[in-house]
């Protein structure tokens, strides 16, 4: 009899692992996990056209940015990731370029809707014709395509305080942000 319930409690001990391999139905998963149907790695390529608001900087004052971020976004909420850009200032035949380098975390306001509001930030360092600190914030909206992509457009405000010549100015700038993710 002793041997019987030592059996059994054997048997029941190896049913637990089993059970646990069972493959989930796609409707327990829709129920469990909607918060990770974008989860995974993506890449963000955009275009960006930068206003001036500081007149630290005359010389510059409008320019054109082309950056890329790529990394990975851990649940329909929250992205972490790195990335560069080329920031090319125009202003009266003047003709420059930065290069920041930087960490982006970007903030989902909703889950996995066709139009997504988001708030993203960016902190770095930038090399070129300004050597410093880097910050930019965006607020915009993404608009779902097929296969995991979209394309979005974001407000910006970018601050680059620049540290050359043991003074500190800062090139601040508004723009317009249009892009594609992957």
């Amino acid at each position: 009899m002793k041997k019987t319930w030592l059996l059994m409690a054997f048997a029941a001990i190896l049913a637990f692992p089993a059970r646990a391999a069972e493959p989930v139905s796609p409707a327990a998963e829709k129920r469990v996990l909607p918060w990770q149907t974008m989860r995974g790695y993506k890449a963000f390529v955009d275009v960006a056209y930068g206003f001036a608001v500081s007149d630290d900087f005359d010389e510059l004052s409008d320019k054109i940015i082309v950056s890329t971020s790529h990394g990975y976004q851990f649940s329909n909420f929250f992205y972490l990731g790195g990335g560069m850009a080329l920031e090319y200032y125009t202003q009266d035949g003047w003709k420059n370029a930065a290069f920041p380098f930087f960490v982006e975390s970007r903030i989902n306001l909703l889950s996995d809707k066709r139009l997504l509001p988001f708030i993203s930030g960016r902190a770095g360092y930038t090399l070129g014709c300004l050597h410093g600190a880097y910050f930019d914030i965006q607020l915009g909206g993404r608009l779902k395509l097929k296969q995991r992509r979209a394309v979005y457009a974001a407000f910006t405000l970018s601050i680059m305080p620049n540290m050359e010549d043991e003074r500190v100015d800062a090139a601040n700038g508004l723009g317009i942000r249009v892009g594609l993710e992957f």
